[in-house]
Order: C-alpha cells, then structure tokens, then sequence
C-alpha cells in the first residue's frame, strides 16, 4: 500500500494463476472497501481496465489492471465453482490506437505528430472527498480509452496532482462530459 498525496491509501496487488502474474491497481475508493481483507495467498475476483502502458504513456509488454471491483473469493464460492467452457474476450483496441500510417520520408523531413498527441489532459477535481465525483471522472474516461496522457489534479491549491495509469481519446465528446460532470474551469489540455 502507499499513500496518496491527498492522504488516502491504495495498493499495487499482484495476482497470479497458474499460467502467469499481473500487477493490479487499487485506487482509495475501491481500497477502502476491500483493503483490509487482502492478505497473502488470498483468493480474489477482479474486474477493470487493461493498461499496458508505463509510466510515461508508453506502450509496454507488461501488462496492469486497474479495478474497477475487487471481491474475495470464500472457500465456499471456491468448492461450488463450475467452468462454463467459455472463452476469454480479446480487448478492444481504441480507434487511436488502429490508426498507424507508415510513410517513406526524407530524414529531414520528419512528420510532425498532431499537436494534441504532445499534451497532457489535467482534470481537477476541486474537493478529493467528493467519491461522486472521483467515479464520474473514472468512468468518463473509461469510456474513451487511448493514448493521451491523463493527469489528476485534486484540491484547489492544485498543488497534488496524479499522473493516471490510463490515457484517453481526447476528443470533444470527452471534454463535453468531463466539463459537465466537474465544472466548465476543470478540464485543461496542455
């Protein structure tokens, strides 16, 4: 566990079956409800977001999930399981994400990327206590999943800032509900 620097708890999990482990991401609001139940060798359910993504935005090998709902798995619920035989759905890959041009060109003549591609979308959520408007702001942009760099900024002193796990599809609709969601001064692309 670590804490943020508004002062709340969340964790970075590994999980693990018997083909591989993965690092899964605990943000405050979820941790708080589950935290004091993980412990080692805990058997868990998790459903979220796949972010293969360092740090940097940068696509990686290593793969994360950033849950959504984490829930632990009683020895009951263990005994009673049943395979349903299905298989496991391939993710979606964002419209941004399938768009890759390869052209020829003179190394002098590098194209330029699209000045959004170079900036940062902040999203300021005035009150951090405010878990109504923490969820808008990971739902929305989890409807728009892809490259542009998210950061978080909480309080008015602006003063704590979050890079995200995550990045988005910067696009109008995006803006539109963010802005709606958490006022029209609270979303900036830099």
């Amino acid at each position: 566990t670590i804490l943020t620097k508004a002062g709340t708890k969340m964790a970075f999990v590994t999980v693990e079956d018997k083909f591989s482990e993965t690092e899964v991401i605990i943000f405050p609001n979820l941790y708080k409800d589950i935290g004091p139940s993980l412990a080692l060798d805990t058997i868990v359910r998790v459903s979220g977001k796949i972010n293969s993504r360092d740090k940097d935005g940068s696509p990686t090998t290593e793969v994360k999930i950033i849950a959504d709902e984490m829930f632990i798995v009683s020895d009951k619920e263990l005994a009673s399981y049943e395979s349903t035989g299905g298989k496991v759905k391939q993710p979606k890959v964002s419209k941004a994400s399938k768009k890759v041009v390869v052209k020829k060109t003179d190394p002098g003549s590098a194209p330029k990327p699209e000045e959004s591609n170079l900036k940062t979308l902040y999203v300021q959520v005035k009150d951090p206590d405010n878990l109504s408007a923490l969820s808008s702001f990971k739902a929305i942009c989890a409807d728009f999943p892809g490259v542009q760099k998210v950061v978080l900024v909480l309080g008015d002193d602006r003063k704590s800032a979050i890079r995200m796990p995550f990045g988005v599809d910067y696009n109008e609709t995006l803006l539109s509900r963010l802005r709606d969601a958490l006022g029209e001064d609270s979303v900036k692309l830099r």
